[in-house]
């Protein structure tokens, strides 16, 4: 695919830049597009046209919509042209011809358009950005940390590209993520999702991989991260309004192979009640949901003699209030090795084991220093806003 360039008034100041492609831009297109046209960027990215636009609205990469078809929120619609809107900060736009621009929302500099085919190499290109961003910081320190990171995602990539090229998992499927998310294609056979649980105070590289290691081996077309709300028991906990926009600031960079879904916001429910509420809004979609957690919860009741995430899931299946459709949802858990597993526990429910990661990461080593832990999008989202948080500065 070719995308053209012009650069536009290279010699003139910034602030008359978008002005002047206003004008430009409603000379050359017929009055009646012009007139939608409510400020035209002095740098978009457009593809050439084919069939099977994949879009993800301006609003934060959730649930893409396969044109043609309405969107719902600040979006570009292209009629047509293999491609993927993905958020500005995932990689850089370049300029095109306004002869090609259709009508656009004011948000429109906030998208670029990648090949479909190229998904998996603007991610692994994302990546690698981060780990040469995060070495440059830390100076030396946390070197095998961050070779070790880039070979597993690479691989890891490798396997997803794989599943794409066979038709096993498909990307431009989605879910209903949430209140006000809308509704994203689903296409004719269930949408694999994987639906992760986390905290993400701050994310760490192991939640991503996990997460990369799920598409891959479990052929999903999404893992949809569920973060977590305000916990009264947690008062150090740092707090949804900011956790919240950072992790969407990390998962940004994976979009379309990972979502965010703020559903959690306002409770302290946990993630077996939560994976329910997301069906919830997913009652008309065939939906088959991973639900992913470590093998520390593979037994029947937890540290305190509750139910552990077996029999909570069985339970929370037959809970009505819960909207769970049996006929449209299939439910399965998605174990990740982390400590020597117990004995088989009893259940109905289908069952899968990942492998554990190279390496022992946590959140609570990441708060504690190891900033090689962090992906660079978080660290450099709490640096530019001077939050002071996981002692950067």
């Amino acid at each position: 695919m070719k995308t053209a360039k012009l650069m536009l008034f290279p010699r003139t100041p910034a602030f008359l830049k978008i002005p002047l492609a206003a004008l430009l831009a409603a000379a050359l297109m017929p009055a009646a597009q012009a007139a939608m046209v409510s400020k035209v960027p002095a740098r978009l990215s457009l593809p050439s046209a084919t069939p099977g636009s994949v879009i993800l609205p301006a609003s934060g990469f959730s649930n893409p919509l396969v044109a043609p078809g309405p969107v719902s929120g600040p979006s570009l619609l292209l009629p047509s042209g293999q491609g993927i809107i993905l958020p500005a900060a995932a990689g850089p736009a370049v300029v095109t011809q306004p002869s090609l621009a259709l009508p656009f929302a004011a948000a429109a500099p906030q998208q670029i358009v990648v090949p479909q085919s190229g998904l998996v190499a603007r991610v692994r290109e994302n990546v690698d950005r981060q780990l040469d961003a995060m070495a440059g910081v830390l100076k030396g320190r946390d070197d095998r940390l961050l070779a070790s990171v880039s070979e597993d995602a690479h691989l890891l990539l490798a396997g997803i590209q794989e599943g794409i090229d066979a038709g096993e998992i498909d990307p431009s499927l989605g879910v209903d993520v949430g209140p006000e998310a809308g509704d994203p294609p689903s296409g004719d056979r269930p949408v694999k999702v994987g639906i992760y649980p986390v905290t993400a105070d701050p994310f760490h590289w192991g939640h991503l991989l996990i997460g990369l290691q799920a598409v891959g081996s479990l052929k999903l077309d999404k893992v949809v991260f569920i973060l977590a709300g305000d916990d009264p028991r947690k008062p150090n906990m740092t707090k949804t309004a900011l956790r919240h926009p950072m992790g969407q600031a990390v998962l940004a960079a994976f979009a379309p192979f990972f979502d965010y879904s703020p559903i959690a916001i306002g409770t302290n429910l946990d993630g077996e009640t939560n994976m329910f509420r997301l069906l919830a809004h997913n009652l008309g979609r065939r939906v088959h949901a991973f639900y992913l957690v470590g093998t520390d919860h593979y037994k029947l009741t937890d540290k305190n003699g509750n139910p552990d995430t077996l029999p909570k899931i069985e339970a929370n299946m037959t809970r009505p209030e819960l909207g769970f459709d049996p006929l449209r949802h299939k439910v399965s858990v998605a174990f990740i090795e982390r400590d020597l597993r117990g004995p088989a526990v009893p259940t109905d429910l289908d069952v899968r084991f990942l492998p554990s990661l190279p390496f022992d990461a946590s959140s609570t080593k990441a708060r504690a220093g190891a900033l090689g832990m962090m992906p660079y999008d978080a660290y450099r989202w709490v640096l530019e806003r001077g939050l002071g948080l996981y002692g950067i500065h």
